[in-house]
């Protein structure tokens, strides 16, 4: 089944940012949701620890219900394998979140396993099939790597892909991920191409691992002179990246516009946000 790209939304707004943001932590949610981020993710995985995932569900799933949000709002559930996603999905969905990000997919039966749930779940509270937006990590782990060509034919729900670092160098036994100069080291550079290509080949956006560097790191300004590390996944052809920390992304946004004219901007141009359709 093809997937579809995320390009035109209702609004017309475009996903330039998601930023994560704890789903335990409910007095973050109403400036997250006012941050300047084109899209919030309440996350439910690694910001949780395990003995508050009930707590942030309610919380979650309360402000969804809540009806306050001016943004796409997201839900970053548990991986598949474990006994904590479909426990994720049954509490959030009835607030109807924009979209799922769902980590650590290993292989394409993963992403296929989730949207199946996801059907279900949509047929149970009467929304329209593909209402729901999916957006997997596909390369926190040496095997998902290896199985990247696995990502290519995608359910329809599917606006994107993106990809980890983190999670990934801890699979391979890394101390750290970064070279001197603030770059990828190889492995993880690989990671960011293959989600590159395997979203090209889906016909869906990709979209830039989480920026760990703090606002005053050296490492954010590139040996070439490009202002940032937005800037340089967007030269790379990444849409739109994650973000952990709110502060400045207007001011990045406006960067980025202003940067990008004519052909550039065509070229890695960010995607419009949507709901997920029907494939």
């Amino acid at each position: 089944m093809q997937a579809h790209r995320a390009h035109e939304a209702s609004d017309g707004r475009v996903m330039r940012s998601m930023l994560f943001v704890p789903g335990d932590r409910p007095e973050r949610f109403a400036k997250a949701d006012a941050s300047g981020a084109d899209a919030v993710i309440l996350d439910l995985e690694d910001a949780v620890a395990p003995e508050r995932r009930p707590l942030a569900r309610t919380e979650t799933a309360r402000w969804l219900q809540a009806g306050a949000r001016t943004v796409p709002t997201w839900v970053r559930i548990n991986p598949v394998a474990t006994d904590d996603a479909l426990v994720d999905l049954a509490a959030v969905l009835g607030g109807r979140p924009d979209g799922i990000v769902l980590p650590k997919a290993r292989h394409g039966d993963d992403v296929r396993r989730a949207d199946h749930w996801l059907e279900a779940l949509e047929a149970r509270l009467g929304f329209p099939r593909g209402r729901i937006g999916l957006l997997p990590l596909i390369t926190e782990s040496a095997g998902a790597l290896l199985n990247a060509g696995s990502f290519t034919s995608l359910p329809g729900r599917v606006t994107g892909l993106t990809w980890g670092a983190e999670d990934l160098a801890a699979d391979v036994g890394a101390s750290t991920n970064k070279a001197a100069d603030g770059e990828y080291e190889l492995t993880y550079a690989l990671a960011r191409t293959f989600c590159l290509l395997a979203s090209a080949a889906a016909g869906v956006a990709a979209f830039d691992t989480v920026d760990t560097a703090g606002r005053t790191d050296p490492r954010r300004i590139h040996p070439d002179g490009r202002r940032d590390c937005a800037s340089g996944a967007r030269d790379r052809g990444l849409r739109g990246r994650t973000w952990r920390r709110h502060r400045g992304l207007r001011g990045r946004h406006a960067r980025q516009a202003s940067s990008a004219p004519g052909r550039a901007r065509h070229r890695c141009g960010a995607p419009r946000l949507k709901q997920g359709r029907t494939p």
